[in-house]
């Protein structure tokens, strides 16, 4: 996970079912706190996300490297 220093707080809603879902996936990866647990998640589904996009561009990853910053 990135080095970078976490200091911005958000606060999420999530149900009884989704909870004991992000524990349970914690728990079977040995992650210890629940944020660690979460943080992972988000970075995976925004990889995941990203991934999805290259693989239905026309260009594939070839068009994704011309809009890198």
């Amino acid at each position: 996970m990135s080095q970078e220093t976490k200091e911005i707080r958000v606060t999420i809603l999530v149900s009884p079912t989704e909870l004991k879902a992000i524990d349970d996936w914690s728990f079977d990866r040995r992650i210890r706190s629940r944020s660690e647990a979460i943080r992972q998640l988000v970075k995976s589904g925004i990889e995941g996300e990203k991934a999805k996009r290259i693989q239905s561009s026309p260009h594939g990853a070839e068009n994704q490297e011309q809009h890198k910053p």
